[in-house]
């Protein structure tokens, strides 16, 4: 993939170069410049969908699956913290309610970003392989790949 410091863009001209795609913070690429199918795909016609569907996928946050992490979070800790309340006769304290009621809201919303992270690098892996799968790379002319001898 080529990225020179002023491109709007990262140019993708061979299938094998999709691969390097990816969602998750430690496998995506430091440039995040749309990407751009190019090679034998120039004149496909679901070349546009295809980009858009790789870039929406490759700029998923996991935003709302964290938000939903956080909820569910809350929600199960406040019924922990009613149920020890009600449960025992000495009941919580605040501060360890408290303590408690963020721990597990902020260990949700990190378990759902992660798992928004997972599903988008799912959807992005499968658009990759749709899209490798209608492309055939051409060999440069005068290039005859690898020789072996």
């Amino acid at each position: 993939m080529t990225t020179p410091a002023r491109m709007t863009h990262t140019l993708v001209d061979h299938p094998s170069q999709l691969n390097a795609l990816s969602t998750l913070p430690l496998f995506r690429p430091l440039q995040r410049a749309p990407v751009r199918l190019g090679g034998a795909l120039e004149k496909h016609p679901q070349r546009e969908a295809w980009e858009r569907d790789i870039n929406r996928h490759m700029r998923a946050c996991g935003c709302s699956s964290a938000a939903n992490g956080l909820l569910l979070g809350l929600v199960l800790a406040g019924a922990a913290v009613a149920y020890r309340a009600i449960a025992t006769d000495g009941g919580i304290t605040l501060s360890a309610a408290a303590a408690l009621v963020a721990m597990v809201a902020i260990g949700g919303a990190v378990i759902g970003k992660l798992a928004g992270l997972a599903a988008a690098n799912r959807r992005l892996k499968a658009t990759v392989a749709q899209v490798q799968s209608q492309w055939t790379p051409e060999t440069p002319p005068g290039n005859p790949g690898i020789v072996c001898g």
